[in-house]
């Protein structure tokens, strides 16, 4: 038997608790393709996250999770 796995769940954890923490989305997102050692090649998301004069990017795999994600924030995504 197969289960499918999100491999975004764990990426998008990290992105809830530097939301959490303050950090706030500066969208829009980003899709491009990515290079996951198990996976292969997959597409991923791109957020920039800033705070406090800081910024960071955090890149998290295609997946459900991060689909619903998005919808929620009400992001708009670019294909790069």
């Amino acid at each position: 038997m197969s289960v499918a796995i999100d491999e975004s769940a764990r990426p998008l954890e990290n992105v809830r608790a530097q939301l959490q923490s303050g950090w706030r989305i500066a969208g829009p997102a980003f899709e491009r393709p990515a290079y996951v050692a198990a996976a292969g090649q997959v597409r991923a998301v791109e957020l920039l996250l800033c705070a406090g004069g800081g910024r960071q990017i955090m890149i998290v795999p295609d997946g459900p999770a991060l689909r619903h994600f998005l919808h929620d924030y009400g992001l708009a995504v670019i294909q790069a």
